[in-house]
């Protein structure tokens, strides 16, 4: 079977996804602002989605677009659910995207 060369921009962006995930992980859901942070390079960056976020903790797309807009922020217990899925789903995400190019080496 020929081995098929890493592709260094496929590299790169899983080792980028796995250091946003360490740094989700290490995320002090108290601290606001790093809470903000956070929220808005996961939905901006990392293809995830607002709608999706707001199924998962119950609030409006329009609720979620003010946490990242306005100084309006969720409850601690909210902060602490979304950090968890934002972690959950770029996990999600990086495994899938492993599983893709796995695929393609074995090929």
């Amino acid at each position: 079977m020929p081995h098929l060369a890493v592709n260094p921009f496929e590299a790169a962006y899983r080792q980028g996804l796995a250091a946003f995930i360490s740094a989700l992980e290490r995320t002090d859901p108290k601290d606001g602002a790093t809470f903000k942070q956070a929220l808005t390079l996961a939905l901006d960056r990392f293809g995830l989605t607002a709608t999706s976020l707001a199924e998962r903790v119950g609030h409006s797309k329009g609720t979620i677009s003010k946490w990242m807009n306005t100084d309006a922020m969720p409850s601690l217990p909210t902060r602490e659910i979304v950090l968890q899925w934002m972690i959950q789903q770029a996990k999600q995400q990086l495994e899938e995207h492993e599983s893709e190019h796995a695929l393609e080496r074995s090929t």
